[in-house]
Formats: C-alpha cells, sequence, structure tokens
C-alpha cells in the first residue's frame, strides 16, 4: 500500500495521460464548453471581422473628437468692402477659423481671390458668423472684377469708407 500523496500524485498523473492520448475533436464533431455546445472557436472566424471593424470605427472617432490639429481649407468670399481705394475687406464664410489669404493674382480683367481657414474635422463652423481678411492692392480696383477662386463666381464690392 502507498502513502496518500503518492496516490494522489499516481491519480493526477493518469489523469494527464488520459488528457493528453485522448483523440482531438475533428472538424465536424461538436465540443460543449462553457460558451456553449457549438464553441468559442467555432464562432472565431465571424467575430474577428467585426472586431476590427469596431475597433477600427473606435479609433477613428476618438481621432475625430481629440484630434487636435485643424484642417486647413479653402472657404467660399461672401462679399468685400472698399477700406481704401487700394484695400479691401474680404467677408469670408469661416467662424473663427483664422482666415488667410492664400492667392492673391490681380491681372487687367481681374482681381483673383483665395482664402484658407481652419476647421476641426466634425465642428466646421456654425455659419452664424464671418471673418474679415485685409487685402492690400497693386493698383486700384477699378472697373476690375474681384474672383473668388474657390467658388469660381465674382464677388459683389461695396464701399466700406
Amino acid at each position: 500500500m502507498l502513502p496518500a500523496h503518492k496516490e494522489q500524485i499516481i491519480k493526477f498523473g493518469l489523469q494527464q495521460l488520459k488528457a493528453i492520448t485522448r483523440p482531438k475533436p475533428t472538424k465536424g464533431d461538436r465540443v460543449a464548453n462553457s460558451f456553449g455546445s457549438r464553441g468559442f472557436l467555432r464562432d472565431r472566424p465571424r467575430r474577428l471581422p467585426v472586431a476590427i471593424v469596431v475597433i477600427g470605427l473606435s479609433v477613428f472617432v476618438a481621432w475625430l473628437f481629440f484630434a487636435g490639429d485643424p484642417w486647413r481649407s479653402e472657404v467660399r468670399v461672401v462679399k468685400a468692402e472698399f477700406r481704401s481705394p487700394y484695400r479691401l475687406a474680404l467677408i469670408v464664410d469661416s467662424c473663427n477659423g483664422n482666415p488667410e489669404l492664400s492667392l492673391l493674382r490681380e491681372t487687367n480683367r481681374e482681381v483673383q481671390v483665395e482664402v484658407v481657414s481652419s476647421s476641426t474635422p466634425l465642428f466646421r463652423g456654425s455659419g452664424d458668423c464671418l471673418d474679415v481678411v485685409e487685402v492690400q492692392l497693386q493698383e486700384s480696383l477699378g472697373d476690375r472684377v474681384l474672383v473668388d477662386m474657390h467658388s469660381g463666381r465674382s464677388v459683389s464690392v461695396s464701399t466700406g469708407y
């Protein structure tokens, strides 16, 4: 007769040997476990694409909300006002977007302007306020047409001085 602790060791060893030599389930076998009769691994191919999509969307949404860098893009020039014969004030459609003149091209027939402004990915401004950009011309506007290059349309100019 063996001592009790040695019997327990032998029983444990036999259980491990049975577990190792037990035939592995084939593809058609159903495995019953704590995840149900279908088995956890059986659903894995369907869960992986869903998990990838959920993680990707979460990262994208986090980037949209927490990205501190605003995007710079062209904005529409709504109208313009004379400040002096050689200076124009461009009223642009960017609500507190720190607008800057990105293009000023003067020809004999027209003055082309383009303005860029900052906006965050989701919050592009509420559209309830406008900003002003001052422009210094080389020659007086005279009969030339002011053209917003973002929209491709002419801009009306009123007297502001």
